[in-house]
């Protein structure tokens, strides 16, 4: 049974009501009307996910956007657009890089070619089981992930959402203030090492030269916390086990944008699989014996045209096949795993 995050005497509520609640916005900053018409002064701003307004039974339409009346946290009254809103909802941090499962019940059924980044601020909604039902910014995703890939703590978020408006900053100049800005007030979150590692990116572009980020990598999906919402480096620092020869990863520097002559080559592979064992392992990675340090591969998951990325973070010296951790062959094969699987990727 689905048990609601809010208040428990929510679900007594008439399902034709627009109840008064709590809400939070799942835009940045949606801004609070005196009046409900967009050209009207306002008299306060929401941010993602922190700061919670009351709603009320009131709502105007005018032309396409539903206001609704809402009460902010020092008493204000306003009207703000309903669709920015979600009511009973709470803010959180995606712990590392999670696929978006459609349904709490069948976990091998995924949103297709959509999955959620570590660092990534969203709302949940409502708990079923070990799941939770979240929403991406601006609702472009939605579905359910595991309630340990979940951060919860309004600073968490506030330092999540600076990291994101961050990310979106392509001018190296303005991302380096911006993260120098953030690192100082960073230290004590759980994504503090995800906010140094993006720090240490921006630096090294400008150290190069670059002016602008479009196309450098590493891209802002490297999960650095693991489930257990503790921080741990970004790279594993040493590698062990039952591969022969896992090699830690080499340092990426910021290569430049690849040019629109460039052409991707797309290769499917069913290869034989074997467990790594890496300490402090950065989830959604994998090794390989060929491909280049910082290629996405994309696993398919048996019996499901979806699939998960993972990005080739070391070496395997003498094995042809895919390397991964235990955890990781469990998260998108199965608790039973195959010992082969089909993978995607791309090269020049």
């Amino acid at each position: 049974m689905k048990t609601k995050l809010s208040v428990l005497f929510a679900a007594l509520l008439p399902v034709f009501s627009f109840a008064q609640s709590k809400a939070v916005s799942v835009y940045d900053r949606g801004s609070v009307f005196v009046a409900p018409d967009r050209t009207s002064p306002t008299v306060g701003t929401v941010r993602f996910g922190v700061d919670e307004i009351e709603m009320t039974l009131e709502t105007q339409q005018v032309e396409k956007t539903t206001f609704v009346r809402v009460i902010l946290a020092d008493g204000t009254t306003g009207w703000i657009s309903k669709y920015l809103l979600v009511p009973n909802g709470e803010g959180a941090v995606i712990a590392q890089n999670t696929g978006i499962y459609q349904n709490p019940v069948d976990n091998t059924t995924m949103v297709r070619n959509k999955e959620f980044a570590a660092g990534e601020p969203v709302i949940f909604t409502e708990l079923s089981g070990p799941y939770a039902h979240v929403i991406g910014r601006e609702k472009t995703k939605e579905g359910w992930v595991l309630v340990s890939d979940l951060i919860t703590g309004k600073e968490e978020v506030r330092g999540a959402t600076m990291y994101w408006t961050a990310l979106s900053e392509m001018n190296v100049d303005k991302r380096l203030k911006a993260f120098k800005h953030l690192k100082a007030q960073s230290a004590s979150l759980k994504i503090a090492p995800l906010i140094d590692v993006a720090y240490a990116d921006v630096q090294a572009a400008a150290a190069n030269g670059y002016v602008d980020m479009t196309g450098l990598t590493p891209t802002p999906s490297e999960a650095i916390v693991d489930v257990d919402n503790r921080a741990m480096p970004a790279m594993p620092s040493s590698t062990r086990g039952k591969s022969k020869g896992a090699t830690s990863p080499t340092a990426k520097v910021p290569a430049p944008a690849p040019t629109t002559t460039e052409k991707m080559v797309k290769h499917v592979e069913n290869m034989s699989v074997i467990v790594v064992e890496v300490d402090n392992e950065p989830a959604f990675s994998c090794y390989h014996k060929t491909l280049p340090i910082g290629t996405k591969v994309n696993v398919r998951i048996p019996n499901n045209a979806g699939f998960m990325e993972f990005e080739v973070v070391g070496r395997l010296s003498d094995y042809e096949g895919i390397g991964m951790t235990e955890k990781s062959l469990k998260r998108v094969l199965g608790e039973n795993y195959p010992n082969t699987a089909t993978i995607e990727y791309y090269t020049k």
